[in-house]
């Protein structure tokens, strides 16, 4: 527990219309937490305790969520034949690098070459995902 002048502090986040958390802190009372919401105009969630790492988390329906892994490996071997396919769903909107540009998910990610070479896939942290980095090798 963290103590101020001998009283409990209140942990809060302030986020954004769509979820992403702007601000993580703590204050004395609810009134003091409310006020930082209100210089910002944002709305304000108290959480339990202090969050690690902010980027692992939203909130969705004012509750603190975590933020969803992508359900791939990190390295995928396939014959570059330009028949076989990576394939796994990415949150449509989720912002991907791949071949050094960007581009935004329209709920899955698919790829198929008949070029040897190793190909890597960046998917950027979107709101409700968190990032992944995912190495393609055709062989």
């Amino acid at each position: 527990m963290v103590y101020h002048e001998g009283k409990e502090v209140i942990w809060f986040v302030l986020y954004k219309p769509d979820g992403s958390i702007a601000q993580h802190g703590n204050a004395v009372s609810e009134e003091e937490a409310v006020e930082q919401a209100d210089l910002l105009g944002l709305p304000i969630l108290t959480v339990a305790d202090q969050l690690g790492d902010l980027r692992d988390w939203y909130v969705s329906a004012g509750v603190l969520t975590p933020k969803q892994e992508i359900d791939a490996e990190e390295e995928y071997t396939i014959a570059a034949d330009g028949v076989v396919e990576v394939s796994f769903a990415v949150p449509e909107g989720t912002p991907i690098i791949f071949q050094k540009a960007w581009h935004l998910s329209d709920g899955e990610f698919a790829f198929t070459t008949d070029t040897p070479g190793t190909y890597e896939v960046k998917i950027e942290p979107g709101v409700t995902t968190l990032s992944k980095r995912v190495m393609i090798h055709a062989v």
